[in-house]
């Protein structure tokens, strides 16, 4: 009966831990406010939402600053106990439009995760979701004790549309279709180092990808009301 108790009790630690991975990954988090050195850093005030973002995927961890197309990306590997480290190579999108204030909270963000040239200095990562009942929280504790803190929804007034585009499939071998409820102004692949690789500025439906090496890139898709970025995988 004690075994029986004791698998038991195993078996939902292990539902809980699941649990919180999952949500990890189906949200998309918006950052609250930063915990560095005991010192508590704040988003400035501009006019846009969108100024700190984190994706957790299966394999993939990206930062992003969609008011000024900034983000930061590496590989990511999740461990038991809600734990998860980074790990290969840093790659980094920029645009010269952040202003003073939207970079250098961008690079106190970025900070948490990244250090030059050491991606592990950081390991490991800690991190709870917290249910408030009509959203989610977010805290990660990176390895050194600086926090960020991070909401399953905007707390501010949306000043800035996030365009909505579909691209697919992903995984894509020859052609990757483009769908935008507004006119495309350009469209630019990176590579994971962060080089350039194609750069169109046209409105086009089908983006032609055969000539890449397989892999990991990203995508930035600009229209009227913004840019967008985002991950595909060339088969």
């Amino acid at each position: 009966m004690k075994r029986v108790i004791t698998l038991i009790v195993a078996f939902f630690c292990l539902s809980l831990v699941c649990a919180q991975e999952i949500q990890l990954q189906e949200n998309d988090w918006y950052i609250d406010k930063l915990l560095i050195n005991d010192t508590e850093v704040y988003p400035p005030d501009v006019n846009c939402s969108y100024y700190g973002m984190v994706y957790f995927e299966d394999m993939d961890f990206s930062i992003a600053n969609l008011c000024c197309d900034t983000g930061s990306f590496s590989s990511l590997n999740y461990l038991p106990n809600n734990v998860f480290e980074l790990f290969g190579d840093i790659g980094f999108l920029s645009d010269s439009g952040c202003s003073d204030e939207e970079w250098n909270f961008f690079t106190q963000h970025n900070g948490i995760y990244f250090a030059p040239d050491n991606i592990s200095f950081f390991n490991p990562y800690t991190y709870e979701v917290i249910n408030n009942g009509d959203d989610l929280a977010l805290v990660v504790t990176n390895g050194i004790g600086d926090k960020a803190y991070y909401n399953s929804v905007l707390l501010s007034a949306q000043s800035f549309q996030v365009p909505q585009i579909s691209v697919y499939p992903n995984p894509v071998k020859e052609e990757l279709r483009i769908t935008s409820l507004k006119p495309v102004n350009g469209i630019h692949v990176y590579g994971i180092n962060g080089q350039k690789l194609i750069s169109i500025t046209k409105s086009i439906a089908l983006l032609d990808v055969s000539k890449l090496p397989a892999g990991v890139y990203f995508i930035e898709i600009e229209t009227i009301d913004g840019s967008v970025v985002k991950k595909i995988v060339k088969e």
